[in-house]
């Protein structure tokens, strides 16, 4: 198939009145989006690439990791340490962007995970510590903290400050449990998944949670892992997947529109691809392609990130942008973006990336 290099001046209208009158914009690719089917029926596969080398000496313990939904190709981690009240903006070379403490009444105990998603306002993104470990399963009950999601600045100085956060405390109904897993879906809801006792175990606190009174935790499904522990896991930004690890081991799941978490981690998920991490513990997809990364705790870990191998394209299954202004004219482009030789859905990116600019 003849892949079309011409530049955008030759194909698409530059002038400025043409873009402010852009209303739609049609993106189909043969290989845009994994199909709505449970795990097990068309499991995608991965090429492992190592990122940069987490080079902050703060960060010793990196337990969670969440892609930011303001500044994408950044990530959030923070310290699997008593005490430790912070979290850190990374970028996908390991560089730190940013500290923020968060402002709390009490010392958080043992955190393992955090996520990036919804909450109370509409359209707003908010970032989760998840203080949950209970090694012992003592705790009487367990405490997520949520804050607005901080801006993350590509230049300058690193950012510290201190960020305000409510708490949202849970309590198991089965008895106290240990979890790493932390997951907030797109309507607010949010789901822990036990490591110890009873590995697997899938509890959800619906939205709005309290914060002003125990939210008393729903079990809801049951994780096929017999007695491996899950150690971190994400939602994608628009509910279609779940991804879970262990230390050696990470399932992708599909997720068709309307069903429930509980009931699709209840089931067999596709095994994706796993590189050896001394104490890999976190895991967040970074796009809507589900392209994954993963770190380790320890000094300096390396970030890896593992993107989804796309079928090459076909003759029906191009990419194709259309242009619909005003006036109702349409301008076509078929553009290899990134001149990889396939026009794919990392082509709908760099082309709506394009766009934007422009």
């Amino acid at each position: 198939m003849l892949l079309l290099r011409r530049s955008f001046t030759e194909s698409i209208p530059r002038a400025a009145s043409v873009r402010c009158r852009l209303i739609a914009v049609a993106l189909m690719s043969c290989a845009a989006r994994l199909p709505t089917a449970y795990a097990g029926n068309d499991c995608p596969s991965f090429v492992h690439m190592q990122g940069g080398t987490v080079q902050p000496t703060t960060i010793i313990e990196a337990s969670g990791l969440a892609a930011s939904r303001h500044t994408p190709g950044f990530f959030f981690t923070h310290n699997d340490n008593f005490d430790d009240q912070r979290i850190f903006a990374l970028t996908e070379a390991g560089e730190l962007r940013g500290t923020w403490t968060l402002d709390i009444p009490t010392s958080v105990h043992d955190p393992e995970d955090i996520a990036v998603g919804p909450g109370p306002v509409s359209s707003v993104s908010y970032v989760y510590l998840a203080d949950i470990g209970d090694n012992n399963n003592v705790r009487t009950d367990i405490t997520v903290y949520r804050a607005l999601e901080p801006a993350i600045s590509p230049v300058g100085a690193p950012v510290v400050a201190n960020l305000p956060a409510e708490s949202i405390r849970l309590s198991y109904p089965d008895g106290p449990r240990d979890a790493e897993t932390l997951m907030i879906d797109t309507n607010g809801d949010m789901y822990v998944i036990a490591k110890r006792l009873t590995p697997g175990k899938i509890y959800r606190a619906p939205f709005p949670q309290s914060t002003t009174s125990v939210n008393v935790l729903q079990h809801v499904g049951q994780m096929q892992w017999n007695q491996i522990q899950p150690t971190g896991g994400d939602i994608a930004a628009d509910g279609s997947a779940i991804i879970v690890r262990g230390y050696f081991r990470i399932d992708l799941w599909l997720r068709p529109a309307g069903t429930n978490i509980g009931d699709v981690l209840s089931l067999v998920g596709c095994s994706a691809t796993v590189v050896f991490e001394p104490q890999g513990e976190a895991i967040c997809f970074r796009n809507d392609l589900l392209d994954y990364a993963t770190v380790s705790e320890g000094n300096n870990p390396p970030l890896n990130f593992f993107d989804r191998i796309l079928p090459a394209p076909t003759i029906d299954g191009f990419v194709q942008a259309v242009l619909f202004d005003a006036t109702g004219a349409v301008s076509l482009a078929v553009y290899d973006v990134n001149e990889d030789g396939l026009l794919d859905g990392r082509d709908v990116d760099g082309l709506v990336a394009m766009l934007i600019e422009e």
